[in-house]
């Protein structure tokens, strides 16, 4: 119900409409893929600039205290080793820095804190603090001292203590470095399942697009292929002699409905013609037939038991002027004739009112059982009744009386015009010879 409603709306509209429709669509389509492309680029630029600044670079960060712990040892080592004071200096100097180092790069690394990421950076400074005052007195120590053996300065350093320090400090910085590197994990997987989620919202769309587009393409063709076969098959009814058909799409005010107004202009001009051609065949075959007729009786017999019929006359009598009077001389359908008035006077009744004003007259709302028309089925009252005057020249020669169950059809009026003129020259022929024939 629905698709027929927008079919019947699209069939209304414009070939332009149409085409416009058509490429309208296909330019939003293109459009929102545009759109859609320009946002899943920016989103997975971004996600991967923030990868980079947030997990990338936290990692480079924790790898280099991870350097600077090493190169804590390593100077509080070259201090304990150093023959003189101005190495140890230098040592005392580097040990200074690297332990700066630490402190600022666990600095820069903890740059998106979570609640996990924090309690494992506190966990850090707990034990770098600890570590770095074992690593303040051993330096002090070695500062105020000149010269050790070396029993003396391996025995800083295997200190029990000392190396629990130092090596659970590096192993807070390793949880530190791992917990980072699953972070950095973690955010590559989340980017690769975003840039999937993208793509399938790429091809969603590219398929609501593509099938939108197909949909709409159909239904475009359909409201134009469907009207124009419907005319197709109307012109093709026409070319085959069916007049009558209807002519669908004439209320449209598109160019369906110019074409379907120009074939009902067509058709109602074959109608016409095909009148004509109806009408002058039976009145070219009529005129032949009452030319053979001598009497008037049988000429006037022989009209309305043709004629009738062809006019869709239920009933029918023809009043001939005969000595002054309108007389009763043919009739068709009537089975009651002694019921009929033989003659008329001009000017009596609707019959000589007809012929003395020469004016057809049509008697319409009859009065219940005025005429009654009898079949073998039964009987029914005619709708309509014409008098006609039968005229030759300015003398009227006959009054031709038809009851009709309906109207009167194109075609039939054609006959019956076209048909007038010749009933009134063979009668005034046929009354002038049998006025002849009277004097011999």
């Amino acid at each position: 119900m629905v698709i027929q409603k927008i079919l019947n709306r699209l069939d209304r509209q414009s070939l332009n409409t149409k085409l416009l429709l058509i490429i309208g669509f296909a330019y939003l389509m293109t459009v929102a893929v545009g759109i859609q492309s320009i946002v899943a680029i920016n989103i997975l630029k971004n996600n991967i600039i923030q990868s980079y600044d947030i997990d990338l670079l936290g990692i480079s960060h924790i790898q280099q205290a991870q350097l600077n712990l090493v190169n804590i040892d390593r100077a509080l080592r070259k201090m304990a080793m150093s023959s003189n004071s101005t190495e140890r200096f230098e040592a005392k100097k580097a040990l200074d820095v690297a332990e700066i180092g630490v402190k600022n790069e666990l600095m820069d690394a903890n740059n998106r804190p979570t609640m996990f990421s924090a309690e494992k950076f506190s966990h850090f400074d707990t034990l770098f603090v600890s570590f770095s005052g074992s690593v303040r007195q051993i330096s002090t120590f070695l500062s105020k001292s000149e010269v050790f053996s070396d029993g003396q300065s391996i025995d800083l350093f295997v200190n029990a203590e000392f190396n629990r320090k130092i090596n659970a400090t590096e192993n807070a910085l390793t949880d530190i470095a791992n917990f980072k590197q699953a972070e950095a994990k973690k955010s590559s997987e989340l980017n690769e399942e975003m840039a999937v989620q993208l793509k399938q919202q790429m091809f969603w769309l590219l398929s609501f697009g593509l099938i939108g587009s197909i949909v709409i393409s159909g239904l475009i063709v359909h409201s134009i292929h469907h009207p124009f076969n419907a005319l197709n098959t109307s012109v093709e009814n026409l070319a085959k002699g069916r007049l009558n058909i209807v002519v669908p799409y004439t209320d449209y005010t598109n160019e369906i409905g110019n074409m379907a107004a120009s074939l009902k202009i067509l058709q109602s001009v074959a109608k016409t013609l095909d009148a004509e051609r109806w009408a002058k065949g039976h009145e070219v075959n009529l005129s032949s037939e009452l030319q053979q007729s001598k009497h008037v009786a049988i000429l006037s017999q022989k009209f309305i038991s043709t004629v009738c019929p062809l006019l869709k006359a239920l009933h029918g009598l023809l009043y001939v002027k005969q000595d002054g009077m309108l007389q009763l001389t043919a009739n068709y359908g009537y089975t009651d004739l002694k019921t009929l008035k033989q003659t008329f006077q001009f000017g009596e009744g609707m019959i000589g009112q007809c012929a003395m004003e020469k004016n057809p007259i049509t008697l319409s709302k009859l009065p219940k059982n005025y005429v009654t028309i009898r079949s073998g089925l039964g009987e029914s009252e005619p709708k309509d009744i014409f008098l006609l005057p039968i005229i030759h020249v300015s003398e009227v020669v006959a009054v031709l009386e038809l009851a009709f169950m309906e109207n009167l059809g194109e075609r039939e009026k054609l006959l019956l015009e076209g048909l007038k003129p010749i009933l009134a020259t063979a009668l005034y022929i046929s009354l002038r010879n049998a006025k002849i024939q009277s004097f011999l």
